[in-house]
């Protein structure tokens, strides 16, 4: 393994953000499927459907649909967490946040539905999170956020981020691998910084 290898961790998928893309590009490539059928058949099925600047805009907008579904299936593949030497890296597609371990109070594991209140959550929450009820996940409580908390909750799925303090929830499909590398990732640099101990005796080269 080479030195640069080693520096970097394993590349953990975000099963909460995949989660969302899931529902993202299922519904716009639907969309966009229908709006093309609208396109190409519309003067079949209705006299309000003209030629000219509606056929354009529906022709517009199911391309952009299926775009943006196109993406949202990709983007599946390209959010992850990464315990490197000295950050932990919580990448999507449109966002790359580094946290120093500096900012890090406590990496522990837990059921995630002792963390999400599921019995007070809307229909359509509660069948986003379903999947992960009875899962166990990673949390990293932080002192502080690298960045303002509105920016995260801009890129990150609002369950990713801890409720009770700063700090993010981690939910991956082995939890027990991003725990133990993230905890020796951690615990590794902390041995890094700790000052060495003076070894008693004399030094070499010392004359009399």
């Amino acid at each position: 393994m080479s030195k640069k290898q080693r520096k970097r961790g394993k590349r953990h998928p975000l099963l909460l953000y995949r989660r969302t893309m899931d529902r993202l590009w299922g519904i716009t490539v639907l969309l966009g499927l229908v709006l093309f059928a609208l396109w190409w058949y519309g003067r079949d099925f209705t006299l309000f459907y003209r030629p000219g600047l509606v056929e354009t805009l529906v022709l517009l907008a199911a391309v952009l649909s299926l775009g943006v579904g196109i993406f949202a299936f990709v983007a599946r593949f390209l959010s992850f967490v990464q315990p490197n030497e000295d950050h932990l890296l919580i990448a999507t597609p449109f966002f790359r946040l580094k946290t120093s371990y500096r900012r890090i109070v406590e990496v522990r594991s837990i059921e995630f539905r002792m963390i999400v209140p599921f019995d007070r959550l809307s229909w359509a929450y509660r069948t986003y999170l379903d999947p992960f009820i009875g899962e166990t996940v990673v949390v990293v409580r932080l002192r502080s956020y690298p960045v303002p908390p509105w920016v995260l909750k801009l890129f990150f799925p609002r369950f990713m981020l801890f409720p009770e303090a700063p700090g993010f929830v981690l939910v991956v499909p082995d939890w027990m691998k991003l725990s133990v590398e993230l905890d020796s990732r951690y615990s590794g640099w902390r041995q890094r910084l700790a000052p060495r101990p003076r070894v008693p005796g004399f030094q070499r080269g010392m004359r009399f």
